[in-house]
């Protein structure tokens, strides 16, 4: 998707690609078309973090602005996280 294209290999955004990480939801809306041409520019935002039947779930805001500043999609995703960096770790690799 174009997140993932956008949000490059560094940076808050990187926590989407956490190995062993599952995806319970998430949230699309297409505010206007994307035309072939645009830059489009990605904005990250912490929405949430919490607990909850024990697991660490982490939800974030990614906003999709062109190079006029027009809000072009929001995308609401959430993820539920290994609850340690080693087993990130265990997951990457397996």
């Amino acid at each position: 998707t174009i997140a993932f294209y956008s949000l490059g290999e560094k940076g808050i955004g990187t926590w989407i690609r956490t190995p062993g990480a599952r995806n319970p939801q998430q949230r699309i809306e297409i505010i206007e078309p994307f035309k072939y041409g645009e830059v489009i520019t990605t904005t990250v935002t912490t929405s949430q973090k919490f607990v909850q039947r024990g697991k660490p779930y982490l939800q974030m805001l990614l906003d999709f602005h062109n190079e006029k500043g027009v809000l072009k999609a929001r995308w609401w995703c959430s993820l539920i996280l290994p609850e340690t960096q080693a087993d990130v770790a265990r997951f990457a690799n397996a």
